[in-house]
């Protein structure tokens, strides 16, 4: 006798284990581009969409320079911000239901190179 009153605005939640659809995980990092294996991964990603003859190493010197004292003497200014897919699936990429594709795990889909104060530097969407 003594049932809770179900009020108008308490509306169910909805399930995702209910989706229809598998949506896409990404992961965005930051690092510096002193460190090798960070620059390595920016011009790999940059290198998937360059034409065939240019030199990706090359547009990220001359974008970002290289420093000259100090303890990364040689190596690359700037920072890299770039998102990736951890968990493929579907990926929204604008209004309407038809801007969407789905992507694979590891996936890169946007390279941004900025200096040290957040001027960008370069920067490639691959969405």
């Amino acid at each position: 006798m003594n049932d809770p009153i179900k009020l108008t605005w308490d509306l169910p939640t909805r399930d995702a284990s209910k989706r229809r659809s598998n949506f896409a995980e990404t992961v965005t990092r930051r690092g510096p581009l002193f460190d090798d294996a960070i620059a390595a991964q920016v011009i790999a990603a940059i290198q998937k969409n360059v034409v065939v003859g240019v030199d990706p190493a090359a547009i990220l010197e001359e974008k970002c320079g290289r420093y000259i004292r100090g303890k990364h003497t040689g190596k690359l200014r700037g920072w890299a911000t770039w998102t990736f897919v951890v968990k493929g699936g579907w990926i929204k990429l604008g209004p309407g239901h038809l801007n969407g594709r789905v992507v694979a795990p590891g996936a890169v889909l946007s390279v941004e190179v900025t200096d040290y104060m957040g001027k960008p530097l370069l920067k490639e969407d691959y969405r």
